[in-house]
């Protein structure tokens, strides 16, 4: 099975850049959100429609970062 409706964009989350990937694979779709900057990924959504997995990708990743502390440089 290949994943098809691919769509990438980026977006600031909790003040950090984070890129969201949607795709579709067979009757779901997927939504996986990651943090440009530090790189691994933030969080991963899976729902009926694209708009359905984005929002659920992008509310995790808000919410994963909104608790990841800040440093002074």
């Amino acid at each position: 099975m290949k994943p098809t409706e691919l769509s990438e964009k980026i977006m600031e989350l909790s003040g950090w850049p984070v890129r969201i990937t949607c795709y579709r694979l067979g009757e779901q779709c997927f939504c996986n959100a990651h943090n440009v900057e530090l790189g691994p990924c933030r969080a991963r959504s899976v729902g009926a429609t694209k708009d359905e997995a984005e929002q659920g990708g992008i509310n995790r990743a808000q919410e994963y970062l909104a608790r990841t502390s800040r440093f002074p440089a």
